[in-house]
């Protein structure tokens, strides 16, 4: 994880979890339970927006506010987490994250 942290400025934390939300790593201070366990669950809600919009599954999203943004990709069987400082171009991140596994 902490590879991840270091390609992303501003990172707090990052968690892997399997696709069931079970972290099996983390590193930072970030509520890893609770950020893996709600992106586990957002993932039928979100595939069935992407079904609606034609966009198929998703395999990426971003939850930015003013003062905090949390990134999160699928990967295999597998859900990654990133929390950090907002940025400009969110899609950025994600990017770098699919890129890292």
């Amino acid at each position: 994880m902490k590879p991840l942290l270091n390609l992303v400025p501003d990172a707090k934390g990052a968690a892997r979890a399997d696709a069931a939300g079970n972290v099996v790593e983390y590193e930072g201070p970030i509520d890893a339970e609770t950020v893996c366990a709600v992106a586990a669950m957002s993932i039928s809600t979100l595939e069935d927006v992407g079904a609606l919009l034609g966009l198929g599954a998703a395999r990426g999203w971003g939850v930015v506010s003013d003062q905090r943004a949390m990134y999160v990709h699928r990967h295999a069987n597998e859900i990654i987490a990133l929390e950090a400082q907002p940025t400009k171009t969110p899609e950025t991140v994600l990017k770098k994250i699919a890129q890292s596994l």
